[in-house]
Parts: C-alpha cells; structure tokens; sequence
C-alpha cells in the first residue's frame, strides 16, 4: 500500500467509488478472455492490485442508480475524446439522443481526459455558459491536431515495462520496499567486486609474484568477469531511469505497453541486459568450479558467490520487466 499512501490523489474516494461500481463487474475469467484476444498484451492487468484492495474492502455492489436513460431539456452541454477507452464517445453520443436540448463535441485527438491545456475546450466551453440556449461555436475542432500513431515496428511490447516505476522508486513513494533493499544490497555487492577487482589488479602490478605457478585460467579470469558483470549491472538502474524519465516526460502512454525503439538508450539498455545475462552464465558455472577447486581465499570465494546471486537478481528483475528480449 506504500504506492498508495503519499499520492494527492484521493485514493479512499476512488476505492469507494470503483469496488463498488466497476469491480463487481470484473471477473477473472473476463480478464483471460482479453488476454486470449490480445495474446500480445498477456499480463499487461492495470487493475489487478485494485481487484485486491476491492476484495479486502469487501464493499456490497451497488444497485443501479437509474433504471433508465435520463432525459431531459435542460441545456447541456457534452464533451468527448474520439479515443477515451473509460467512457467512450457511443456512451455519450447515448447519453446526447435523451437530452433534447444537449450540444455534443468530440475532440479527434482525445482519450479520457479532453480537458488539461486545451484552448479549443476552453472556448467551446465559455460559449456554453455565455450562452446556454445557443450552439456554441466549435470552428476551432476543424483546426485540432490529429493523433499520431505508434506502429508496432516503431515499439517494442514489454507489458512488465509498466511495473519498473512501481517496483523501484528510490526518490519516491511507489517503490516495493523489499524489491527496493534487494536492489540496493545487491548494488552495494557489485560495487565491492569492482573495487576488489582495482585492488587486487594494482597490487598484482606493484608487487608481482614471481616463481609460482600460473593459475587455473578460469580462476585467473574469473574475478575480472565478475567486475565486468558488476559494472554493467551497476550501470543498467540509471540507464532504466532515464528512458523512465523521458518516456514519462514526452510520452508516458508508450509505458503501458513497452518502449519505443527510437529512443537511443532503449539500445543502449538492450545490450547491457543481454551482455549482463549471457556473462552470468558464466558465473553460474565458475562458481561451483571455485568451491570444489579452492580457487583463492574463502572470503574471496565468498564475494565471487555473492555477486553471481546479485546478478541472478538482476537477470530475474530484467525478466520480471520484460527486458530480456529487447535486443530482438
């Protein structure tokens, strides 16, 4: 609930409102059935969490309001957007035939929200209440921007793309606390390996060790593998929080449902998460070899083990976020 807690959204009154209303009307066999017929989106489910709080609520469905259509000749005046998905236009345009002295707009460009910085809205709307026995006047709807489109080339589809912000959000509310402290234990792993691997390399250098026998090869390189490992993982999180940012700031609609491609550090990400998940492979196998062979000290057996399970961490979360198959 800590999502939930520190917005200025009034969260109470919508719960009260919606468990009420819409979640009776929601079934779990009406969500797979969405999921079947739009195989792309599986696991993409925004009210999921909703339909949780709703059944801990457990508030009665309330009982129709009205039993019919309202009509009425009071002026009225009706907006729509052209791609509102809540209450979309054929609801009003219903609405519009019982209300005999009703003006209906829709705005081609608009989803759910018609309002915010929208001059032709303002002026359609101060036309209304100068006036409410005459048609507003709505010549600016011809001049509306037109909506553009994101083809499916043009993005690539990661449903577990919308959880990131609401799993790890070190600056702010949403964030899941347990998800957030792993992440962080995790970090605080890598940036030992990295700082052991600079250590042993200067020491290495400053005092060589002459007449022993040369290493296994793959405990030679094992360590700088885990510092590589430990570097793009450590690199991945502000790479992630920037596409977040800028998606968020330019177009937060493209979270929902993955990201688009023609933002450079969506590529840049793709192959930090693939080179991060084939190197730990690597390490999954190394790390047994270590125990069994005694490959270097216990504590430095100990670290190596760490830092493959951080980033069995990370591989999970990068999966969990649908991210394994950006590249692709």
């Amino acid at each position: 609930m800590s999502r939930w807690a520190e917005s200025p959204f009034a969260w109470g009154l919508y719960f009260a409102v919606n468990c009420q209303d819409d979640a009776p009307l929601v079934t779990p066999e009406r969500m797979a059935s969405q999921s079947e017929a739009y195989p792309e989106l599986d696991g993409y489910l925004r009210h999921a969490d909703e339909l949780a709080i709703c059944a801990a609520w457990d508030l009665p469905a309330a009982p129709p309001l009205v039993a019919g259509p309202i009509e009425s000749d009071i002026p009225t005046l009706i907006l729509a957007g052209a791609y509102d998905p809540i209450t979309p236009p054929e609801w009003s345009q219903s609405v519009a035939e019982n209300l005999s002295h009703s003006y209906y707009f829709e705005f081609p460009a608009a989803g759910h929200n018609v309002g915010g910085d929208n001059p032709c809205m303002d002026s359609i709307i101060a036309d209304f209440l100068n006036d409410p026995g005459s048609t507003p006047g709505a010549t600016c709807l011809s001049d509306a921007r037109r909506p553009e489109f994101v083809l499916p080339q043009d993005i690539y589809i990661a449903p577990g793309v919308y959880h990131i912000i609401h799993d790890i959000e070190f600056s702010g509310p949403r964030g899941e606390p347990w998800l957030e402290a792993a992440a962080m234990v995790a970090l605080l792993i890598f940036l030992a390996e990295i700082g052991f691997v600079l250590i042993t390399g200067i020491a290495r250098r400053v005092r060589p060790r002459k007449g022993q026998a040369a290493p296994d090869p793959i405990a030679r390189i094992a360590h700088p593998l885990a510092g590589l490992i430990a570097v793009l993982n450590s690199i991945s999180p502000f790479v992630v929080t920037d596409i977040n940012n800028y998606f968020l700031s330019t177009d937060p609609l493209v979270l929902r449902f993955g990201l688009s491609t023609a933002y450079p550090p969506v590529l840049h990400l793709a192959i930090l998460v693939l080179a991060g998940t084939v190197l730990t492979v690597g390490l999954v196998i190394i790390t047994p070899l270590a125990w069994v062979r005694r490959y270097w000290s216990i504590p430095s057996r100990v670290l190596f083990s760490l830092v493959t399970l951080a980033a069995l961490f990370f591989v999970a979360l990068m999966a969990h976020w649908d991210l394994l198959g950006l590249l692709f």
